[in-house]
């Protein structure tokens, strides 16, 4: 069956379809709601019982944070913030401290201020800031809710700051297990700190040593065919390094911001519905169903149900400093 035929069938009512396009009909309401359920209750579980405790996702919450926190940066206009190994040090030490010990607080219980643990890594620093969050169900919740508070927002959109670090770490807060973020900001006051890179993730030590390699001096190395041989297998290795990475960050995407990717479906789901209740009041036909408007505008309340839902639940949990 050609493509055009499956719309006209699925969302215009016609005679061939007895007025009744297959997306509306019960039946096919019947799979919608099922699906809809079925990624409801997995997105809850994930929450529940795997995302707490889930070292996955906290490993890769820190490159989220830092892509996230520079996409506003350069949305503003404002100067891209490479990650700093000092930073980034001072930063995990709090997140730790605050799951080791269920704290949630700038200051320590017993008085230890932000600045202690930026001493503590040996950063100088001419100005320094600090984010802090717990309770997030999604990566893109942690940075959205940052910007939409003035002085988390102000911190991140500071250009005074040229470089930051992310600490992640999963505890217990108030007897549930869950995971802390700092976020420390800094402009140093030596220029001789040790920087890594986002775009590379390469420490900057070590520069004296080095690799020589001259593309079109590989044949006066290697024979004619060994040359060849090389190529190829140079050639192989780098598309199956690029599938793997294309399915990592897959991988972690769809791991690390199961709110949005779960609102995503919906939305796609919302929108084919409303296409077909559209088409089917709007088109002139001979017979109209009542019934079928029924079946879209239950789905539709269903599914804008189960967003809103979500929505209410992550703010519910999520706390900011």
């Amino acid at each position: 069956m050609k493509i055009g035929s499956l719309l006209k069938k699925c969302f215009i009512p016609h005679k061939k379809n007895n007025h009744k396009p297959h997306i509306l009909r019960w039946e096919s309401a019947v799979i919608i709601l099922t699906t809809v359920l079925v990624v409801e209750v997995l997105f809850l579980t994930q929450l529940i019982l795997i995302f707490p405790g889930s070292k996955f996702f906290a490993s890769v919450l820190n490159s989220i944070i830092v892509e996230k926190t520079n996409e506003y940066r350069t949305d503003h206009q404002l100067n891209f913030m490479n990650t700093n190994a000092l930073l980034t040090q001072a930063a995990q030490m709090k997140a730790e401290d605050m799951a080791r010990r269920s704290y949630f607080s700038h200051d320590s219980p017993d008085g230890l201020t932000p600045w202690y643990w930026f001493q503590k890594a040996g950063y100088e620093y001419l100005y320094a800031g600090e984010n802090l969050a717990i309770g997030f169900f999604d990566s893109n919740d942690i940075v959205s809710a940052w910007m939409d508070s003035a002085s988390h927002r102000e911190n991140i959109l500071n250009a005074r700051y040229t470089e930051f670090g992310i600490g992640v770490a999963s505890g217990i807060y108030k007897g549930r297990e869950t995971i802390f973020v700092a976020q420390l900001f800094g402009n140093p006051a030596r220029k001789n700190v040790v920087v890594v890179s986002n775009s590379q993730n390469i420490q900057e030590i070590n520069k004296d040593v080095s690799v020589d390699v001259v593309a079109g001096d590989i044949s006066n190395v290697l024979g004619a065919e060994d040359s060849k041989t090389e190529i190829i297998k140079s050639v192989v290795n780098e598309k199956e390094v690029v599938s793997e990475s294309l399915f990592r960050e897959a991988a972690i995407w769809v791991i690390s911001t199961p709110r949005t990717m779960t609102n995503y479906l919906f939305i796609v789901l919302i929108t084919i519905i409303t296409i077909a209740l559209v088409l089917t009041i709007g088109i002139r036909a001979k017979v109209h169903y009542p019934g079928l408007i029924v079946h879209g505008v239950v789905m539709l309340l269903v599914i804008s149900s189960a967003i809103l839902f979500n929505h209410y639940l992550a703010l519910s949990q999520m706390k900011l400093l």
